[in-house]
């Protein structure tokens, strides 16, 4: 397999575990990291091939969290983005 380069967000999706509630009323969640490029970095390490990614990620607990997860899944990170603040975005799903 050939390497793969993804070039883009890697981000946290925050499930809220309270039934029925969004961002703003709930008070446990799950953290899950997430975001296209990084998702495909992953799969394509754990199906054994070699991947990297290209983003940007906070210099904080939260982005410490994702480059962990990266790491977990033998993602290279070495390719350095700039540092971002922390964005939030709330679905509700029924």
């Amino acid at each position: 397999m050939k390497k793969v380069l993804t070039i883009g967000e890697m981000l946290i999706d925050f499930i809220c575990l309270d039934k029925n509630k969004d961002l703003s009323k709930g008070v446990r969640f799950e953290k899950k990291a997430g975001g296209a490029p990084a998702n495909v970095a992953a799969v394509v390490s754990l199906l054994g091939g070699e991947s990297s990614i290209l983003g940007n990620v906070g210099n904080d607990s939260l982005g410490i969290f994702l480059v962990n997860k990266m790491k977990e899944y033998n993602v290279d990170i070495s390719l350095k983005g700039k540092k971002i603040v922390l964005r939030l975005l709330s679905l509700l799903m029924k």
